[in-house]
């Protein structure tokens, strides 16, 4: 270590030491058994499962809306949207409502896992759809697949659910 790294360390007002293995928080959750993960900037609250009002008309992957702090907020599939398949992972079902180019909308999970902090690089994920931008480990050692926000905004506003 430097002279320069030491006094640094030992004041944090001049610290410019960069973190050994930086980390990258993710919000997780669960879904049909599959563990997901969403940049955190993106998710604005969870919330208990409430009824959903479905709406006449509506795209398949439009399950309805719900009432939430004093705004109505869309409710899409997110597993229909990514083509997933299961049985619901055992846990507390919550609605995550999240953003996406100043748009909210909400989707039901199996249960949220909290944030993992990941250290190194996500892993490159081809076969996954455009839905998926990686793969990151968290501590544990347990895999999460990580979604991309704007895709699921793209998808949301522009596609029809392949269910």
């Amino acid at each position: 270590m430097t002279l320069i790294e030491e006094e640094a360390l030992r004041d944090p007002d001049i610290s410019t030491v960069p973190l050994a293995n930086p980390t990258t928080d993710y919000f997780t959750l669960a879904l049909c058994r599959r563990v997901y993960a969403l940049p955190p900037a993106h998710v604005e609250h969870v919330v208990p499962t409430q009824p959903i009002v479905p709406i006449p008309g509506a795209p398949a992957h439009v399950l309805g809306v719900v009432h939430l702090r004093g705004r109505i907020v869309t409710v899409v599939d997110l597993a229909g949207l990514l083509g997933i398949e299961g049985p619901a992972s055992e846990g507390d079902p919550r609605l995550v409502v999240m953003t996406a180019r100043a748009y909210v909308f909400a989707f039901q999970v199996d249960a949220t896992l909290g944030l993992w902090p990941v250290i190194g690089e996500m892993g490159a994920v081809a076969s996954d759809g455009p839905l998926v931008i990686g793969r990151v480990a968290g501590a544990t050692g347990a895999i999460a697949t990580v979604l991309d926000p704007d895709a699921i905004l793209d998808r949301i506003l522009g596609a029809e659910c392949a269910r």
